[in-house]
């Protein structure tokens, strides 16, 4: 168990239980050089390194909240947030108009690469959710599974736009996509939709030319000869709310 005590000079001390095979290590904030105690391995010197660095962040901003973003195999997407303190972790989604939600807590100061998340949903499934996390610890990616048998894709961080994926009309072409880390074991890769390389084609129907009058994707417009509608990709807003992927229509 690590707990941090904060000194009057700003000085942070990392302590460890009596069952763990290393003693105290001691530090300052944005200091290079850190003090070892006796017999500290150089295993343990790294994993202590990384806990101070934590332990350093969570104390200055007392937290850290990143997006967090689920897409399971039945195309259902949740959006959200992770948030890291130094009393725990906190893992919430939910889907957009609100009738699905999935929450779970881990242990923030956990330095291992990949975790295990325990997830509840408000529907009465549970399940699990396996990250494999930068290191930094500030992104990563991996699987969810339910007890309903269900699987998906779950990011947090600058990897949870990707989870999502454009939000393309069903006519375009289908190609594969994957998320960087961990994958379901035994499953396939999801399969979303993605523009066709080509850029846009036009719509059956309208003239001979190919141009026609409604604002809809792929069509062409009879005044410019260009194309209608133009690619917005997703992204996060500074509040954490998820602005999916849309074409804007212009003549």
């Amino acid at each position: 168990m690590v707990s941090t005590t904060v000194a009057a000079r700003g000085r942070c001390v990392l302590s460890a239980s009596q069952i763990d095979p290393y003693a105290a290590c001691t530090r300052r904030p944005q200091a290079v050089h850190i003090l070892w105690p006796p017999g500290c391995t150089a295993v343990t010197r790294l994993r202590l390194m990384v806990v101070a660095s934590a332990l350093s962040v969570l104390s200055a901003c007392g937290s850290v909240t990143l997006p967090a973003a689920v897409r399971l195999s039945d195309g259902t997407s949740m959006v959200g947030t992770t948030t890291a303190a130094v009393s725990g972790g906190t893992f919430k989604v939910a889907s957009a108009d609100g009738s699905l939600k999935c929450s779970g807590t881990y242990n923030a100061l956990d330095t291992t690469p990949t975790i295990s998340v325990p997830v509840t949903c408000s529907n009465g499934k549970f399940g699990r959710a396996v990250v494999t996390r930068a290191p930094d610890g500030m992104s990563g990616s991996g699987y969810v599974e339910t007890s309903d048998g269900r699987t998906g894709q779950v990011a947090f961080g600058n990897n949870a736009d990707a989870v999502l994926g454009p939000l393309v009309p069903t006519s375009t072409s289908v190609a594969q996509s994957g998320v960087a880390g961990a994958a379901p074991p035994g499953s396939a890769q999801q399969n979303v939709a993605l523009p066709s390389p080509g850029g846009y084609s036009p719509s059956l129907g309208g003239s001979s030319s190919g141009c026609v009058s409604p604002n809809q994707f792929g069509a062409v417009s009879c005044l410019t000869g260009l194309p209608k509608t133009n690619y917005v990709r997703g992204y996060f807003r500074k509040n954490g709310t998820y602005v999916r992927s849309y074409y804007r229509s212009h003549r």
